[in-house]
């Protein structure tokens, strides 16, 4: 019967003392992903403005700049996990919720990884028709290559006959 006790007790107490310890491991799992997030959110940013830089004054197809906007609600998705990961994390930990604190970040990363490539493609294509909008833009000012003027050749006189061998007298 002790033995029993004393294994309820060591059962108990195991589960306790793990948790501090389980608690470290994710919230630095947390804490990276929200890092790469913002990382990332920054560059998708920095491109979204030299695209605006590059066609200022040019007026965008309907279907860029839908895809633009779509690109901004996916940085916008993604800022959202990075805002809510640490209070979300902070109360499940508080509640002693471990395991729906780890369920939570590994939804977290599934849901910025898709995010991540809908803005990725989506600012690739944008900025792939910047680029033959702009090479059409310059093979459009660029005029026609001029023919060089013909040559005029000045009539050749034709070679003299060559003179007939000297005869040999005898």
């Amino acid at each position: 019967m002790k033995l029993c006790i004393l294994l309820l007790a060591v059962a108990a107490a195991v589960p306790a003392c793990s948790k501090p310890n389980d608690r470290a491991p994710l919230d630095d799992e947390a804490h990276g992903l929200v890092k790469c997030q913002e990382a990332k959110v920054a560059a998708f940013q920095k491109r979204v403005t030299a695209f605006h830089r590059a066609t200022t004054g040019r007026t965008l197809p309907a279907d860029v700049d839908a895809t633009l906007g779509e690109v901004g609600g996916q940085i916008e998705t993604l800022q959202q996990i990075d805002r809510q990961l640490p209070i979300t994390g902070a109360n499940l930990v508080k509640d002693d919720r471990l395991r729906d604190y780890e369920k939570m970040i590994a939804e977290d990363r599934e849901q910025a990884e898709k995010a991540d490539k809908v803005a990725e493609d989506d600012l690739t294509d944008v900025e792939s028709w910047a680029d033959r909008s702009r090479t059409a833009q310059a093979a459009a000012a660029t005029p026609p290559a001029t023919p060089p003027p013909p040559v005029e050749e000045e009539p050749v006189a034709p070679a003299p006959a060559p003179a007939p061998p000297p005869a040999h007298t005898r």
